[in-house]
Formats: C-alpha cells, structure tokens, sequence
C-alpha cells in the first residue's frame, strides 16, 4: 500500500470516527431528557406526598377547632390589620406634616415683619372652609388683622411655596381664630399681576376639591389676561406686598362687568382649606 493511500485511509478512519462520536453525545443528551422525565413522573408522588400530608394535617387542625377559638383568632388577625393600617396611616400624615413644614421654614422674611409659626388646634366641622383655630396667641405676637399663609402644592405655585389664606380675626392669650377667605367676613385688597389692576377679595366658596374667591372693584377700562396671578397689594398696613394668592379664572365668563362701574372676576384660590395643619402668620413690626 503506497503512502498516500495510507493518508487516504487515516483521513476515512478520522472522519468516521468524529460523525460517531458526534451521534453518541446526540444520543446521550436525547436519552438524558428522557430519563429525566421519567424520573420526575415516577418520583412525583413521593416528593409531593410530604406538602400533601402537610395540607391535610393543617386542615384538619382547622377543622377541629371550635367556632369559638376561629372567631377569636379571626379577631386578633383583624386588629393586627387595623393597627397596620393605623400605623401607616400615621406615617403618612408625618410625612405631610414633614412638607408643610419645611415649605413653612423655607419662606424668606419680608422687610417689617416678622414669621410665627403655629398649629392648627381647632376646626369646627360645620365651619370647616370658613375659619379654624390656631395653637398661638398674643404671648407669641400674634395679632388682629395679620395676614396668614399655608403651604401649596408644589405642581400648582410656580414657583410659590406658599399663598395667603386668611387673616387673624381674633386673638386670646394663647389662641387666634383664622378666618379664611373665602368666609365672607374677610376682605383683603389684591393685585393682579399682569394688568396691575388693583381689587378686593369680598368672598368665596368651595366646588368639589376647589376653592374659588370672587374679586370685585377691578377698573373696567383694564384688559385682563385669564390665569394672571393674583398677589396681595400691601395697601394694608398688616399685610405685607406680592404674596401669592392665586389665578384670575381660565374661564371668560368669570370676569364680568358689573352695574357698568367696575368688573367683577372670580379667581382660583391656591390655598388647600380643606387640608391644613400648619400655618404661618406674618405680624408687623413694631415700630
């Protein structure tokens, strides 16, 4: 046999031999998937049977308790629920609490007067929107006729933490009564931004989650733009200038001439009344 022939053959044997080899590791990954499942078929009772007699034993533990015994555990799992859920609950009102006072803490001090924080005490419920009590009074500075402040939702203030809400109407040793603006018995003379037109906030109210406060004695020769802000004038000696307010109404048929001598707008209050735990009170110096 010549030399090449042997080469031929060698490369024959190589060839043959690696086709083998390649279709008995076929043959073993076949058989092990196989064999696989049907170890899992035939073994599946045994390793199931532990969970199942674990179930029935559980279950059956259930089922020879007394009614009585069930109603008591069924008790305490609703008080462990209820004291879940007042915790949460508290954790939530901390954290809005938290808010409102670092929006409090953050406002800059206007030249000649000076910033009183206080908490709110006292709400009457048949009153709610209108006026609320306040854990400050005449020992802390507080005073008549002081403009007050809480803090608003950061997606509504463009760039104002904080609006006006009311004034102090009264004031005892260690109290004061906020009226609110939207009370009736708490006017406050305002500005509107873009038009510089100068007007009196006379009353309000509440529509759904809104409040909403009705500016009169607007000049009628004025041209107004809806959704201008609306800021405090600082006409009043107890009320310091440019406070946020709110928006003159987006809607046109709010702003309206009346008894052809002056227009009458309503406007979008900022202040949350429904929701209020902290306030602050801007008192003026004494000079």
């Amino acid at each position: 046999m010549s030399m090449n022939e042997d080469n031929h053959y060698q490369k024959k044997v190589i060839i043959i031999s690696a086709v083998a080899l390649i279709a008995v590791l076929l043959s073993l990954q076949t058989l092990k998937k196989a064999a696989s499942h049907v170890i899992n078929d035939f073994f599946y009772p045994y390793f199931s049977f532990p969970s199942f007699i674990a179930d029935k034993i559980s279950n059956q533990t259930l089922m020879l308790r007394s009614k009585k015994s069930l109603a008591l555990a069924l008790e305490e799992l609703q008080k462990k629920n209820n004291e879940l859920f007042a915790t949460t609950e508290t954790l939530k009102g901390l954290s809005a609490e938290n808010n409102e006072l670092r929006s409090l803490i953050g406002i800059k001090p206007r030249n000649g007067y000076k910033c009183i924080f206080a908490e709110v005490l006292l709400r009457d419920p048949v009153y709610w929107d209108e006026r609320f009590t306040v854990r400050k009074g005449s020992v802390d500075g507080i005073e008549e006729g002081s403009v007050v402040l809480a803090p608003i939702d950061p997606g509504e203030s463009d760039g104002n933490d904080l609006a006006v809400i009311g004034r102090v109407k009264s004031v005892t040793k260690h109290c004061a009564v906020i009226e609110t603006l939207i009370s009736g018995e708490n006017k406050l003379s305002v500005k509107l931004l873009e038009s510089d037109a100068p007007g009196i906030i006379q009353y309000g109210g509440r529509k759904g989650g809104s409040f909403w406060a009705i500016v009169k004695y607007l000049p009628r020769d004025l041209n107004y733009t809806q959704g201008e802000g609306v800021y405090t004038s600082g006409l009043s000696g107890y009320t310091a200038p440019s406070l946020f307010v709110g928006r003159l109404s987006e809607n046109e048929e709010d702003i309206k001439i009346h008894d052809n001598l002056y227009v009458e707008a309503k406007i979008d209050l900022a202040g949350k009344f429904d929701d209020i735990r902290f306030v602050l009170i801007m008192v003026k110096n004494q000079e």
